[in-house]
């Protein structure tokens, strides 16, 4: 999405020559930040009164099926919306996001003033700022955001250490077998 200052409106735009459907979960993320910035959305989820947006941005927002949704893109009979329970819905996956942080230091008795690096694996989110993520509620507000890097074959390469190693197999097993997801 584009903020058009001139307009006071939004423009969304998509790389490629393709029919656009819809939104994955990364769109969602990216969108949700860009509307909290441009005070449209609200950290709960919800969109702001329609009467403190600007006129343009006001009339996009409908009363659908779903409850309210967003006009992203518009035109013929192709219209693609953004509902405000989908970012209520991210916004609360977000937060037990960051409240499972906070029991796994509580579970293993961290201090968060303790930690000296944090780092995610994998690859979701290895996309997204820090920043941003942490603007939607992903980390818990204590902790230490610059402590945190990305690190995607880290998974990988504890798998490939374990079945070389057959004690930091065993270890892991041992180790896994005290965590707990409630």
């Amino acid at each position: 999405l584009l903020w058009q200052e001139e307009q006071q409106d939004i423009q969304a735009k998509w790389l490629g020559e393709f029919e656009f459907k819809g939104l994955c979960g990364y769109g969602l993320v990216h969108i949700a930040k860009q509307l909290l910035d441009w005070d449209i959305l609200l950290s709960d989820g919800t969109f702001a009164d329609i009467a403190a947006l600007p006129e343009k941005i006001a009339n996009r927002i409908k009363t659908g099926p779903h409850g309210k949704e967003l006009l992203l893109v518009g035109f013929g009979f192709q219209h693609v919306v953004v509902q405000e329970q989908d970012f209520q819905k991210l916004f609360e996956v977000a937060h037990q996001v960051a409240v499972g942080i906070e029991k796994l230091l509580q579970r293993a008795e961290v201090d968060v003033i303790a930690l000296k690096r944090i780092v995610i694996t994998g690859s979701w989110g290895s996309d997204f700022a820090i920043t941003d993520l942490q603007q939607l509620g992903f980390f818990p507000e204590n902790l230490p955001i610059q402590l945190i890097s990305y690190q995607q074959d880290l998974v990988a390469m504890g798998a490939e250490l374990a079945l070389l190693q057959k004690d930091r197999a065993e270890a892991t097993n041992y180790i896994s077998k005290d965590i707990m997801i409630e």
